[in-house]
């Protein structure tokens, strides 16, 4: 099998991706998410309250440890089925607590935003792309002929997102010309 600091190839890319929509770093909003909740019963019973008005299912937030990246998924789809209830929860808590506490801070900036949902939504959608190339990097047995292929697909799957399809298509036709 490969190492570890091998399989961070795709990790890197999706990374880029993160990069390039320049909304906020997605670890650092998980993490916060969780260990906000994590050591306060009183926090807890309180979204626990805002679920219930947002007739959103109270799940438990789940902790996403950065060494441990293919976990993203999973969390970001619990922080998505949860969005109505966290936003709601973060946007009313008192200005007080959000000049006094950095991470209440950054959570509360995130939720003001918009599009927030919109880009968790599409890093959602592109992560189980990485995974499937994470896995096959993982593999036991021999994969060396398998990797060019695997990352030649990764690439037009990210590109797809961004560009329109005539460029994805002459990229996959000829992968080393330069665009």
């Amino acid at each position: 099998p490969l190492t570890r600091r091998n399989t961070r190839i795709s990790r890197i890319t999706l990374m880029i991706v993160d990069e390039k929509l320049p909304m906020f770093d997605i670890e650092e909003l998980l993490v916060d998410v969780y260990f906000w909740f994590e050591y306060s019963s009183k926090r807890k019973n309180a979204y626990a309250d805002f679920c219930t008005f947002t007739d959103v299912e109270y799940r438990r937030v789940l902790k996403f440890i950065s060494v441990r990246w293919l976990g993203m998924s999973s969390c970001l789809e619990r922080i998505l089925k949860q969005f109505a209830a966290l936003k709601s929860y973060f946007l009313s808590t008192p200005d007080s607590d959000r000049s006094s506490k950095v991470r209440l801070a950054r959570l509360v900036k995130v939720f003001e935003n918009p599009v927030t949902e919109c880009y968790l939504l599409f890093l959602h959608s592109c992560l189980p792309s990485f995974v499937t190339f994470n896995l096959l990097l993982q593999r036991e047995d021999p994969i060396l002929p398998l990797i060019y292929d695997a990352m030649i697909d990764l690439i037009v799957i990210v590109l797809s997102r961004f560009l329109v399809p005539e460029v994805v298509s002459q990229f996959k036709a000829n992968p080393t010309k330069q665009f």
